[in-house]
């Protein structure tokens, strides 16, 4: 990764994320697409980004970064639904 958008330290994954969502919206809405990614963009701010260009997703998500959904998950389980 290197600098993008005039900062000064490199770029991460998410960012480039969310530009590239800017970018190729438009040209996916219609298409029904689905986006997929592991538990690295699997945080709020970038499913509100991917929700925002009218796109769907699955994402992974292991239980240590979201022990709340995790637990909310068991509940469900153990009540049946």
């Amino acid at each position: 990764m290197v600098p993008q958008d005039d900062h000064d330290k490199q770029d991460c994954e998410t960012a480039a994320a969310k530009r590239w969502l800017v970018a190729m919206g438009d040209r996916l809405r219609d298409q029904n697409v689905t986006l997929l990614g592991d538990d690295l963009y699997s945080r709020q701010p970038l499913c509100e980004a991917i929700l925002a260009e009218g796109l769907h997703f699955l994402l992974v998500c292991k239980p240590s970064p979201h022990p709340t959904l995790y637990e909310w998950v068991e509940g469900l389980a153990r009540s049946g639904g």
